[in-house]
């Protein structure tokens, strides 16, 4: 679930859609959230979707640690990629906050490289000064301690800024223990999926061919 101060906007024929602010949000603002509202679709129940999903299902929903398929309940399946975007995760924990402030009209962007990514390689022409050329599966392991020192330079802004989302937090026991300093934050690396089950994700949309994971898989 995204901030409510947001909005999707057509930004051209090639990036298509986006989410823009459309007030002022201030940093230690809770962006986005996995919510109850969000629907998980688990590995065996996409492979039983007809092929003319997966590449909705490659585009839209993230993946999380699991293999897991997670589709936002609301405009947050539009948010493009930056590698020098406003928002960052809590380390390894399913709540995003802006690192910095996010202006009136300003596109919200994340990094992609914070999810699993099912493609080995993107090329990235995100524009932003730092921007690394290609999106990497590998990126996260290269960049993580980066991404946890700007969230963690803004963990004392959250507790002083409204937070319209904190009521659709899934672990908000784990969140008020972050804030409060009781526990540390997640490292990133506690997102990462298994490279055994990437690999069956990637047989289950046709990205890599192969027999013996799931016997229920058209064409296995």
């Amino acid at each position: 679930m995204i901030h409510p101060n947001t909005e999707r906007r057509f930004i051209s024929d090639e990036v298509g859609y986006g989410v823009f602010a459309t007030q002022f949000i201030p940093k230690g603002t809770i962006v986005w959230t996995l919510s109850s509202l969000d629907t998980r679709f688990t590995p065996e129940e996409v492979a039983e979707m007809p092929s003319d999903f997966y590449p909705f299902m490659e585009i839209y929903p993230y993946i999380d640690r699991n293999g897991d398929f997670i589709l936002g309940c609301d405009i947050d399946i539009y948010c493009n990629h930056s590698c020098d975007p406003p928002l960052h995760n809590i380390g390894g924990t399913d709540v995003a906050i802006a690192i910095r402030n996010i202006q009136a009209n300003e596109e919200i962007t994340y990094d992609y490289a914070t999810n699993n990514i099912i493609h080995d390689l993107y090329n990235c022409r995100c524009g932003a000064k730092n921007c690394r050329g290609t999106i990497s599966s590998r990126d996260l392991l290269a960049y993580s301690s980066q991404w946890e020192s700007k969230v963690k330079n803004i963990l004392s802004f959250v507790k002083k800024v409204e937070q319209p989302l904190y009521q659709y937090i899934t672990e908000k026991q784990e969140f008020d223990n972050i804030i409060n300093g009781i526990i540390p934050v997640p490292p990133y690396i506690d997102f990462l999926c298994p490279p055994e089950v990437v690999h069956k994700l990637k047989v289950i949309l046709g990205i890599e061919k192969h027999t013996s994971f799931f016997s229920g898989v058209a064409g296995s």
